[in-house]
């Protein structure tokens, strides 16, 4: 297993003001170089699952989907499609070589290999109250839920969302008071579904090693349904449909 912190693409939000071709250069250069180390970790350790640990944008949280506008007049002509240019770019710097890997070596290759970049960071949300639920929902549609609970080998690993948790009880700048815990205005969109998922967690950590290790011994995921197979013209399956229907 290997746990990737922080890669944070360089975009015009790392360095703002460089000019060109500057910043193009050490865009270019970082790209390659990230792309390159992705490359030679896969053939040198060749791990069975790779964590990405939050911060995969620079200014991911600036790049807002439509109806947002950014606070920073410097940001405000970067939208949405900038946003997906980047994740199609991280997509090639870590994703591709990855799946690339994954043809040429289909012979001998593990199919629980697995990439998992859901963990977001503050720099791909925001932090407290300057995380937007369109943004949050944006990096959930792409890259999965941040809280979620994975196996990986004989270890079970908790993933949680702790940046949209910020946003709970947060001082409202405006007024130097601190945020309600629940309700209108407490942010709770934001913070509450990692609230009921560290609630549920325990039943759910179960209900999930319970599945990997059905898995691990080649057995079925779910447990199996009792059946059999009844003729439709037999009096048993006659009367029964009959009972049915004449009961609603």
């Amino acid at each position: 297993m290997v746990l990737i912190a922080d890669p944070q693409l360089v975009d015009p939000h790392t360095y703002p003001g460089r000019p060109w071709p500057l910043s193009t250069i050490t865009r270019l250069h970082t790209d390659y170089y990230m792309r390159k180390s992705f490359a030679l970790l896969q053939e040198h350790l060749d791990p069975t699952t790779v964590f990405f640990l939050g911060d995969l944008f620079d200014g991911g949280r600036e790049w807002l989907p439509p109806g947002s506008v950014s606070s920073d007049p410097r940001w405000r002509n970067y939208g949405e499609d900038y946003w997906v240019k980047e994740y199609r770019r991280f997509g090639r710097i870590f994703f591709d070589g990855w799946l690339r890997r994954r043809e040429t070596a289909r012979a001998g290759f593990d199919d629980h290999k697995r990439i998992l970049a859901g963990l977001p960071g503050n720099h791909d949300l925001g932090l407290g109250k300057g995380i937007r639920l369109p943004v949050r929902q944006r990096f959930n549609a792409f890259f999965g839920d941040g809280n979620h609970v994975d196996i990986v080998g004989n270890h079970t690993f908790v993933s949680v969302d702790t940046v949209s948790l910020s946003a709970k009880g947060q001082v409202d700048p405006a007024t130097g008071r601190q945020g309600a815990a629940e309700g209108e205005g407490s942010g709770q969109e934001i913070w509450g579904p990692v609230e009921e998922f560290l609630k549920s967690m325990k039943t759910d950590k179960a209900r999930i090693i319970d599945r990997a290790v059905r898995i691990q011994n080649a057995r079925v995921e779910n447990d199996l349904m009792l059946h059999e197979v009844l003729d439709i013209h037999s009096p048993l399956v006659n009367k029964s449909v009959h009972a049915a229907y004449t009961s609603k």
